[in-house]
């Protein structure tokens, strides 16, 4: 059986393009843990205070990846991409 792990985290970073170290070191050591590992940065998707995905074309692209890759576990850094619709997916 492949462990695959989903890892969603928020990013706060002015620079969008690398992590705080705390969250780098995270990543790197769970993802050399799992056989196949995907890390979604949850807020280029949707706004994190309302929820909401600002675009239909947002929430299609998040779900389908998560579908697609069909995680073994999910780690979520303050419940951050834990929605709903993500829970009725995978129980």
């Amino acid at each position: 059986m492949t462990f695959k792990v989903l890892f969603l985290s928020p990013h706060y970073l002015a620079k969008k393009s690398s992590q705080d170290p705390f969250r780098h070191e995270l990543i790197s050591e769970v993802a050399k843990k799992s056989d196949e590992f995907l890390y979604i940065q949850t807020n280029d998707f949707y706004d994190e205070l309302t929820g909401i995905f600002p675009q239909k074309n947002d929430e299609t692209l998040f779900y389908n990846k998560i579908k697609k890759f069909s995680p073994t576990l999910i780690i979520s850094l303050n419940a951050s991409g834990i929605t709903n619709r993500l829970v009725t997916l995978f129980p």
